[in-house]
């Protein structure tokens, strides 16, 4: 079917563009400018923000620009459009999502944007949110403090990628358990986060 070979398609071009031919970034650029539905333009974002390229750098820049002004008007698709750079491999991911924040398309008091962008970095994008410095942990801790203090089931809820600490060792265990104590020490800390939170430390001394 025509939407089986589309899949396909695009999923080969997010393949290429994961490799070191820079004749693909090409390829991705054609789709984007070329495509008639948005499914198509969305694989061909998708691909370039995750290529790890230095050259494609202003190319990504661009690109994302360029979608933005064209569907910013469709909160559906720009929640799409943040969620592609949360989930981005590229090492800098934490960084995008930290300046998304500041970005017009953000509301850092919607539950969908919060979910977008930072549910979607600390839930899905596991190469970056669990990368060895544990930035990505203690932005969650710092993110949850801050949604506790107006939307408590919110706060509990995008905290969970930190509950499951145990199943780590070495630095991120370390790490994951700091962010958690950072959390407890809130002192506005509502009962819904302290009842995960404190479930959560519990187990370990069992």
């Amino acid at each position: 079917s025509q939407i089986a070979l589309r899949s396909l398609k695009n999923l080969s071009l997010a393949m290429l563009l994961r490799g070191v031919d820079e004749k693909n970034i090409l390829l991705a650029v054609n789709q984007f400018d070329n495509a008639n539905n948005m499914t198509d333009q969305l694989s061909a974002l998708s691909a370039l923000v995750n290529c790890s390229l230095p050259s494609a750098e202003n190319i990504i820049s661009e690109k994302l620009e360029s979608f933005y002004a064209q569907w910013s008007h469709e909160s559906l698709v720009v929640n799409k459009w943040l969620s592609l750079q949360a989930m981005s491999e590229r090492p800098n991911a934490l960084s995008k999502v930290k300046a998304l924040k500041n970005h017009e398309a953000y509301n850092d008091t919607n539950p969908n944007k919060i979910r977008a962008l930072v549910g979607v970095f600390c839930n899905q994008n596991i190469s970056q949110f669990h990368s060895a410095n544990g930035e990505g942990y203690l932005f969650l801790a710092k993110e949850v403090i801050r949604l506790d203090s107006f939307n408590s089931q919110l706060a509990s809820r995008i905290m969970t990628p930190l509950t499951k600490w145990q199943r780590f060792s070495g630095q991120n265990r370390e790490a994951m358990y700091n962010a958690l104590m950072l959390i407890s020490g809130n002192e506005n800390i509502s009962p819904d986060v302290y009842e995960i939170v404190s479930k959560s430390l519990i187990v370990e001394n069992e």
